[in-house]
């Protein structure tokens, strides 16, 4: 953005919008960890499940873009939400917020629905 005196609200309000995304994308790969730990009751497996699912979202949001028959295929990736606003330029993108939340939202949900058939048993 152009710095001068009077956009420094503007400025502020960017770097607002870009903190809102990350925390949304945070909270969908969160999000995804607990659907892998309601899932498969392994703490392990939910950890390094959601880390590879975030890798993964990277490296297709990266690299399919550059392929114009696969580029479509980026839109599955919630780096795409991410990044494709470009919120410190652009400011908030709304859209791609309520993509991101609503993603995070269908896992919860999933999580909600399968955790409660869990057998948890204290082996302490």
């Amino acid at each position: 953005p152009d710095i001068h005196p009077g956009a420094q609200g503007d400025l502020h309000f960017s770097f607002a919008a870009a903190c809102l995304q990350v925390t949304l994308l945070g909270i969908v790969f969160g999000s995804s960890a607990l659907l892998l730990g309601a899932i498969t009751g392994r703490y392990k497996i939910a950890v390094f499940g959601s880390i590879g699912f975030a890798l993964v979202s990277y490296i297709t949001s990266s690299f399919l873009p550059l392929s114009e028959s696969l580029a479509g295929f980026a839109k599955w990736s919630p780096y795409y939400y991410f990044l494709g606003g470009d919120p410190l330029n652009a400011g908030m993108n709304w859209g791609y917020a309520g993509i991101l939340a609503g993603m995070a939202l269908v896992l919860v949900i999933f999580a909600l629905i399968l955790f409660p058939r869990r057998d948890l048993v204290y082996s302490g």
